[in-house]
């Protein structure tokens, strides 16, 4: 799906910015957008891109032109990202250096060359001085847009060469209305579920619905609680092993079964029903507390966190899932 300034849902300070930077033809050498994850960052630097590129007539950008084309459909030649490599995602120093070799080079189509930096925060101090350097000296044709989470983790110096801008969540009238659509087959409850989960930003609210999403597992979760609850450790171990087959599965079961915990742990330290983030589903998580304690709660929210940590590292997952559906039964009997 094309994503122009059109398509932003939210954001209307950092959209009208970037838009008006670029229709005037003033737009700085770089940028920086900060947000939380899910917050429509990557949505305003496709969408930025376009509009810097855009060859078409009246409002940018266009989203017909094949400069544009070529920006949604991530082959834009002049349009490059740099992103982190490894478990901790850190972007090192090499890294920035080819950018920053790169963007001493002509543009192949478009006016510009724009190199968006995704989890700017995660580049090293050797890599923030390394793209230092040139956002201080920068070459005519090239700028650079920064996303980040946290801003603060930016040396000060690299924050004073670029002009930030933050997302914000849409209205809430508006979120629930573009999810509806997004998602025909989800129900008021669970996107109003996502959307309180997500802290409002749609990003977050769609991987949570989607398929592999932690509401997508939600009938399982309450299924796996209840089995390792009941009477018959076999029975739970048998049909936990089944429905967490690999690690994709897993790490799914795992989250759908942290939201019910949290609502559990929640409805014991006696909050009300409608204002569970299931609240939906208060009856099953009313169920479920009655079995557990605050403490064993929390100790298999810790129990899981330690499984999904090992999963992450490569660990056997049927011996990881075993393991860790026999500590849950220890805590829960």
């Amino acid at each position: 799906m094309p994503r122009d300034f059109a398509t932003v849902v939210g954001n209307e300070a950092a959209v009208s910015a970037l838009r008006s930077a670029v229709s005037g033809g003033r737009s700085a050498h770089s940028y920086l957008i900060a947000g939380s994850a899910g917050s429509g960052r990557k949505t305003l630097a496709v969408a930025f891109a376009a509009a810097l590129f855009c060859r078409g007539g009246g409002a940018l950008p266009c989203g017909e032109c094949p400069q544009c084309r070529k920006v949604f459909a991530g082959q834009h030649p002049d349009l490059s990202w740099v992103r982190g490599t490894g478990e901790t995602g850190t972007i090192k120093v090499d890294a920035i250096r080819e950018a920053r070799l790169a963007a001493y080079t002509l543009p192949n189509e478009a006016d510009w060359k724009l190199c968006v930096v995704d989890g700017a925060e995660q580049m090293t101090e050797a890599a923030q001085n390394a793209l230092l350097k040139i956002l201080e000296e920068p070459p005519a044709s090239a700028k650079f847009l920064l996303l980040c989470e946290n801003p603060t983790k930016l040396l000060p110096t690299v924050r004073s060469r670029v002009i930030s801008l933050r997302t914000t969540a849409p209205a809430h009238g508006d979120a629930v209305a573009f999810l509806t659509e997004r998602c025909p087959d989800k129900s008021p409850v669970d996107i109003d579920a996502a959307l309180r989960l997500s802290g409002g930003y749609l990003g977050g609210a769609l991987a949570l619905l989607s398929d592999d999403g932690a509401l997508g597992d939600l009938d399982l979760a309450f299924e796996a609680l209840d089995a390792l609850s009941g009477t018959s450790l076999y029975d739970a171990c048998k049909l936990l092993a089944a429905k967490a087959a690999n690690r994709k599965c897993l790490l799914a079961l795992l989250d759908a079964m942290g939201l019910v915990l949290r609502d559990v742990m929640l409805l014991r330290a006696g909050a009300k029903a409608a204002s569970l983030t299931l609240s939906a589903r208060a009856r099953d998580i009313s169920s479920l507390a009655m079995k557990l304690t605050n403490q064993s709660a929390s100790n298999i929210m810790d129990k899981m966190a330690s499984a999904r940590a090992a999963v992450m590292q490569n660990a056997s997952v049927p011996l990881t899932a075993l393991n860790l559906f026999l500590q849950c039964w220890e805590e829960i009997h």
